[in-house]
């Protein structure tokens, strides 16, 4: 079956979101699943898909977007 886990952080960012969500997949490849990860990109880099870790991560492009400070 194929599981995706939508992550805010993930390898090589580092921290407890990062660390467990790379466990997790582990576990589900090693429990005979698919696991897909989709997880944001470093900011100003286009998509990207790696397949290295024995699962699909992909890499989303993202945009900094300022927050409102007044209401027009």
């Amino acid at each position: 079956m194929t599981i995706c886990i939508v992550t805010s952080n993930f390898e090589p960012q580092t921290g407890g979101i990062a660390s467990f969500s790379l466990q997790l997949a582990n576990v589900l490849l090693q429990a005979g699943h698919t696991p897909l990860v989709l997880t944001p990109g470093l900011t100003g880099s286009e998509d990207d898909t790696d397949t290295t870790k024995g699962f699909t991560v992909v890499r989303l492009r993202t945009r900094f977007v300022p927050l409102l400070t007044e209401w027009e």
